[in-house]
Order: structure tokens, then sequence, then C-alpha cells
């Protein structure tokens, strides 16, 4: 087996994560740079216990899920992929809570506002579905 946790994305080499999990959590976090083309085979050898997903992959993951989480489900992508031990995989948006709490941490109001979320990307999708959530028009 290769590492069980880690990141999965296209270019990984600038991520900082393997030496933060490993200082603060005590264990092996593995960079997993796989080509989307190579995405059927990663995701069919199951060879991981949970993977954090990079962009450009967050959307392209969704076919090999074997369930969504409300918010995955909800923005159209995961963050979080956990493979339970009949070795199905679930696919989780954990961003959507983390955009959430530092807007409401903020203290910005969104509710009955316009807002504008410039470009379009995985994150963007997370971003506009909180807004709206939260009541932006």
């Amino acid at each position: 087996m290769s590492a069980r946790y880690g990141l999965l994305g296209e270019k990984l080499g600038h991520s900082l994560l393997p030496q933060i999990h490993r200082e603060l959590g005590g264990y092996e976090y593995a960079l997993m740079e796989v080509r989307r083309e190579d995405l059927p085979a990663f995701f069919a050898a199951r060879d991981f216990q949970a993977v954090n997903v990079a962009m450009p992959y967050m959307e392209a993951v969704l076919p090999w899920m074997d369930s969504l989480s409300e918010t995955a489900a909800k923005t159209g992508c995961v963050n979080t992929v956990v493979k339970d031990s009949e070795g199905a995989l679930h696919g989780y948006n954990t961003e959507y809570y983390g955009f959430t709490r530092m807007v409401r941490r903020s203290r910005v109001v969104v509710s009955g506002r316009k807002c504008l979320v410039l470009g379009r990307s995985d994150v963007s999708d997370t971003v506009r579905t909180v807004i709206e959530d939260l009541g932006a028009s």
C-alpha cells in the first residue's frame, strides 16, 4: 500500500502539506500527483485511506464517489475523499464550512445584498453556494 493519506492533484510541488501533517499530526501525508487521464486507475486502485483534492480535480473526482455529503452534492465539488471499511468512497466539501465560518466570524453581512464572485473555478462554486445560502441575492 502506498501512503494512506495525501493530497491528490495535478501539480503539487509547491505544497507544504506533507511537512505540516508530519509535524502537527505525526503521520505521513503524501503528494499524489496524478494526470487527469490516470484518475480512473487511481480511483480503481483505492490505494489510500483518505485524500484531500486540489484544483483542478474537485469536480473531476465526482464520478468515482460512492456517496456525496450534502455540501458536496450542493456545490458539485469534493475536496476530501474518505474510504470506509467496505472500500466505498465518500466525497465531502469541507471548504463550504470553512468559508461559512470565515464570513460569519468576520461579521460580513451578505444577506439581502448583491455579491460578485470573480473567476470560475471549483472554489468559486463553493463560495457562490455559501453566499447564496447566507441570503445573498
